[in-house]
């Protein structure tokens, strides 16, 4: 799927009926077309939150979360619920980064044959 287009459906939903059905359809859509994905629901919710952070109304993001319980994964269910400073979303965003680190190995290490400990 198209990351843009997926962004852009989920900011054109305003309401709780729209935001059901939408969270339904794309749960669905991955249950047909990715059968390995373990848990669809929580990966829309987690595709959802990121969403969150592209400019989304406060009141839409209290409205999808008590819709299908998405959260912004660097900011959790706080960001629902008050705008944060651009401090705190700079730390927010190293503290992702720093996790991803942490988590993945680089390119650098793969080229070089280095093993994960």
């Amino acid at each position: 799927m198209n990351i843009v287009l997926f962004y852009q459906r989920v900011l054109r939903v305003h309401n709780a009926e729209d935001a059901r059905r939408f969270f339904q359809g794309e749960v669905d859509w991955l249950r047909k077309n990715c059968p390995k994905v373990e848990d669809p629901e929580d990966m829309v919710r987690s595709n959802i939150g990121w969403v969150f952070g592209e400019g989304m109304k406060l009141e839409d993001r209290r409205m999808w979360r008590d819709t299908c319980g998405a959260e912004h994964p660097g900011f959790g269910p706080e960001y629902a619920e008050r705008e944060f400073t651009a401090d705190e979303c700079l730390q927010a965003g190293m503290r992702l980064a720093k996790g991803r680190a942490a988590t993945r190995r680089t390119a650098w290490a793969r080229l070089l044959g280095e093993r994960d400990d």
